[in-house]
């Protein structure tokens, strides 16, 4: 049995100004008793989970075989399935402290957080990164694809609280052959808790509150189970402070009647309503995401007032209905039908006041976009040939911009900025997004899993894309998985992806542009036991046609590209309270032409968690995490952008008085050490050239002090 021996005495008389001081010495007091504890063995794991059920309560220390779908459609486990797969359970991302999808996403090998300078959500994986304003991920919400045709976002996706979340599965590398478009340098599928009621309330020292609840039900003599989702927060400036920017560094300087150096506009607010309603083997599930944001850096990097307020705002309205028709014990049949919505509105300055002397109230730019989709499927999935399980599917979608407009008091038909005395609308040729837009998609997809033998599986998937307005791609993929006993693992896959212009992309390019694709080769090996796993990942991919922005917003084809690189993680119960996580990542991205690197993402990335858990509902964790530098591009004058670390804590304690609390505190960038991302080169329009954009880049807010009360019932 386990024993332990606490000394844990806490006078908490706490106000804001003793925030620092009180959770960082209470969490190092915790640490301490719980490091105080006596255990007789790993042999006692096995009780201690045999006492736990459900997904809350299943053991935060485990070393468990996790299940995942969204590898191939089928129920695997994640070491057996095709490609790299993690996936992250909500339970253990709640006890480690991280606050979003977002957060979580960075404990993933291979995953470099980031956003752009308009603040929008950015996940660079393997060293490939996003243009301005353009995804290059698949989302999926409860297995329905997000990303708008706008831009390829969907940023209130990965701001989604982690409270909402019961896991997230993450396709590392290309995912087009099951997924299509936009699975280009992966696919996440965020699956949100249905089985409990729950509620949370959380608040931040960098001006962030948020609440939140889930509530289900279910009539097992109905078949009838329905859950509803709430969740929203806001955050308030973090009085991060930017740099010299644009109007400095252009031909003629315009630092006079700058905003920088100045502090960034980062405001932010988010707003979920998630229902799911499920009948036996029909399910009706809508959803309302919507996040809003200030111009953090400035839409061309030249930096706005920090009192503009909330100047971004998206939002994604979906509805779907599907249906599991079984036919026999061999044939499983699936219809979809789905219905979207995004909306996209923006109200900004440009550029500030007296501009040039000739822009007496800026360069001001108000706007809306919405745009629908219908999708239908139909997916077989057919197990009556002896060692195949075969997957085909057959969709169309339809994709139509349905108003665009766009407000500004500069005259858009102009070849060169006049100013007008009031704002005008500015519509078709003039207009900010091609309001007239329209895409139908018509897919195949063909799968066999072909089970060799008891120890080998091979998977050949491919994909037949036709778009009615840039042409057609076949996405294929080809895996083998030879198990060479119960702990060796050998996994070998060769997959395409692809990812078409977007919207904005085709709209603000001088010429016409074709899609980006990717060819990655990737050999594994796992190696499992059953209080540990260690995984190492060599990959190599060859990209094509990369879309990038080379003006101020204007996007081209301009090379090909090469990357290499090498994954290593590994989870380890160490003993009876504690757990070891740690991955480390290194790719190298080059230029097929040139060998020049790839600015922007990190090639090193590393984490490293330790978990304790006692038996008295107490936990501590204790995360480090290292980005390495940021090569810039050959262009930039400025050496490459210094790699940083930060670390962060978070202790959790199950409150006895109140069944089903549990408080939570924590810090993260526990040293308040300097993060910033890369801020590109821009271009000057005064002498057509490019220039630095921001010279000390963008930078992060520091340390974060934060608190967390949650209820489940």
């Amino acid at each position: 049995m386990l024993a332990f021996n606490y000394k844990l005495i806490a006078k908490i008389r706490v106000n804001i100004q003793a925030w620092p001081r009180f959770i960082i010495s209470t969490q190092l007091s915790v640490l301490l008793a719980i490091g105080n504890c006596h255990a007789t063995g790993l042999d006692d794991l096995q009780q201690l989970l045999g006492s736990m059920d459900g997904e809350e309560e299943l053991h935060l220390l485990s070393v468990t075989e996790e299940e995942t779908t969204i590898a191939t459609r089928s129920k695997l486990n994640t070491d057996y399935v095709p490609g790299i797969v993690t996936v992250l359970r909500g339970n253990v991302l709640r006890a480690r402290g991280a606050a979003t999808v977002a957060e979580a996403l960075a404990l993933v090998p291979g995953i470099e957080a980031s956003h752009d300078r308009i603040g929008n959500q950015v996940s660079l994986v393997r060293g490939v990164g996003g243009s301005f304003a353009s995804g290059n991920m698949k989302i999926l919400l409860d297995n329905i694809s997000i990303n708008s045709a706008l831009s390829a976002l969907a940023n209130p996706v990965l701001l989604m609280p982690i409270e909402q979340v019961e896991r997230i599965e993450v396709i590392r590398g290309p995912g087009s052959a099951l997924y299509g478009e936009y699975a280009y340098a992966g696919v996440v599928n965020i699956i949100t808790r249905r089985d409990k009621q729950h509620a949370f309330i959380r608040a931040d020292s960098q001006g962030r509150r948020s609440l939140g609840g889930t509530f289900s039900a279910s009539h097992p003599e109905s078949g009838l189970k329905y859950t509803l989702s709430l969740s929203g927060w806001s955050q308030s400036d973090s009085n991060t402070t930017a740099g010299e920017d644009v109007l400095h560094n252009i031909s003629i300087p315009q630092g006079a009647i700058s905003n920088a150096p100045g502090t960034i506009n980062d405001e932010a607010d988010y707003r979920s309503a998630l229902l799911s309603l499920n009948y036996k083997n029909t399910s009706l599930k809508a959803q309302l995401l919507s996040d809003g944001h200030g111009d953090y850096f400035g839409t061309i990097d030249a930096l706005p007032t920090d009192e503009e307020g909330i100047a971004y705002e998206n939002q994604h309205q979906t509805l779907n209905l599907s249906h599991l028709f079984k036919s026999s014990d061999n044939l499983n049949v699936r219809f979809d039908l789905d219905w979207q919505q995004y909306k996209n509105r923006f109200d900004f300055a440009l550029l500030p006041t007296n501009y040039f002397g000739i822009f007496p109230n800026g360069y001001l730019n108000d706007g809306f976009y919405r745009e629908r989709q219908l999708h239908g499927g139909v997916d077989l999935n057919w197990q009556g040939w002896r060692q195949h399980n075969i997957l085909v599917g057959i969709h169309l979608t339809d994709i139509k911009v349905r108003d665009a407009w766009l407000n500004s008091n500069v005259d858009q038909s102009s070849p060169i900025p006049i100013p007008l005395l009031t704002k005008q609308r500015f519509t078709g040729d003039y207009n900010w997004i091609d309001e007239d837009k329209e895409r139908t998609i018509k897919s195949i997809v063909l799968q066999d899993e072909y089970s060799h033998s008891d120890h080998t599986t091979f998977t050949l998937g491919l994909r037949y894309d036709h778009y009615d307005d840039i042409g057609e791609n076949f996405s294929p993929r080809l895996a083998g998985v030879y198990q060479l006993s119960s702990e060796h693992i050998f996994k070998a896959q060769y997959a395409h992806a692809f990812r078409p212009p977007t919207f904005y992309e085709l709209w603000n390019s001088a010429s016409s542009i074709e899609p980006e694709t990717i060819d990655t080769y990737e050999l594994s090996y796992i190696y499992r036991q059953w209080d540990k796993v260690h995984r190492i990942t060599l990959f190599h991919s060859k990209l094509k046609e990369l879309i990038v922005s080379d003006q101020l917003i204007n996007f081209s084809n301009v090379h090909n590209a090469q990357l290499s690189g090498l994954e290593i993680e590994t989870e380890h119960y160490m003993n009876d309270w504690l757990k070891l996580t740690a991955n480390i990542s290194y790719s190298d991205a080059e230029d097929s032409a040139t060998g020049d690197a790839i600015a922007g993402a990190a090639k090193l990335l590393s984490n490293v968690g330790l978990l304790m858990e006692s038996s008295k509902g107490i936990s501590f964790s204790i995360d480090s995490q290292y980005v390495g530098k940021r090569t810039r591009e050959e262009i930039d004058p400025r050496k490459s952008l210094q790699g940083y670390h930060t670390v962060n804590t978070t202790l959790s304690i199950d409150w006895q008085a109140v069944p089903g609390a549990t408080l939570r505190l924590g810090v993260k960038n526990l040293f308040d050490n300097d993060t910033a991302y890369p801020a590109p080169m821009t271009f000057d329009n005064t002498n057509q050239t490019q220039v630095v954009s921001y010279q000390n880049d963008y930078p992060q807010p520091g340390r974060t002090l934060w608190l967390q009360l949650s209820f489940r019932h």
